[in-house]
């Protein structure tokens, strides 16, 4: 069973601004926009999608299936199973990725990873890499520049480096995909197979974020029924 990290806060997590969603939606046919992609129009775990194979996906149905997930033991990558036994699941290849995708599919032997274009998936530095770089392209990253003491020569000298950070986390839009399965009246039960959990108590708790959208459906669904009586 996953616990909370001691001394870590419960709140819930929110989806990414609307600005993010619109550089991914404006670049998605650039090649590094992939990830974010991928997780914008899936609503899948990190592991999962780094545990895409081009086989995985339909093109003639316009399904992905997923059945795997990949865990990083230092940086090396390891495929092994969903997080739960309701990871394994098929979701819909929209409209949105496809054009990314197919290229990328036609090309690719059924077994390589279609994140890293391999056989092996991407190594953890290679992911925060890749997603790094997409987002600093269109300024949304920050630098922190650090210092640390090392020994060269018998001698001791301050080394500095930069460290860019991203400003969206790639599960953000795992909690976008879930909004946007509300807001399009996906069923809540479809609502949770496509994004995996065993119940719906996870999304309305934990993933479902009230959005100014929502609320604004709601009105003009609460105005027409009134209208109607």
């Amino acid at each position: 069973d996953a616990k909370m990290p001691r001394g870590m806060t419960h709140k819930s997590r929110t989806p990414p601004d609307e600005k993010y969603i619109a550089i991914v939606k404006k670049n998605a046919l650039d090649p590094d926009a992939l990830l974010p992609l991928l997780f914008l129009c899936t609503g899948g775990r990190r592991g999962e999608i780094l545990a895409l194979q081009a086989q995985d996906f339909d093109l003639e149905k316009n399904l992905i299936h997923i059945s795997k997930s990949v865990e990083h033991e230092g940086n090396s990558p390891r495929v092994g199973p969903t997080k739960t036994e309701a990871g394994v699941r098929t979701v819909p290849l929209l409209s949105l990725l496809r054009p990314a995708v197919e290229p990328l599919i036609a090309q690719l032997p059924p077994h390589y990873y279609i994140t890293s274009g391999e056989a092996k998936p991407l190594t953890a530095s290679q992911y925060r890499s890749n997603w790094t770089r997409f987002w600093k392209k269109h300024g949304c990253a920050s630098c922190s520049e650090y210092q640390y003491l090392r020994i060269k020569n018998n001698k001791p000298i301050n080394v500095q480096y930069k460290d860019w950070n991203a400003d969206v986390t790639a599960h953000q839009f795992r909690h976008e995909y879930v909004c946007m399965l509300c807001l399009s009246g996906i069923p809540m039960e479809l609502a949770i197979l496509f994004v995996g959990h065993a119940d719906e108590n996870m999304i309305r708790e934990v993933y479902l974020h009230l959005k100014p959208e929502m609320v604004s459906t709601a009105k003009k669904q609460l105005d027409a029924f009134i209208a109607s009586i």
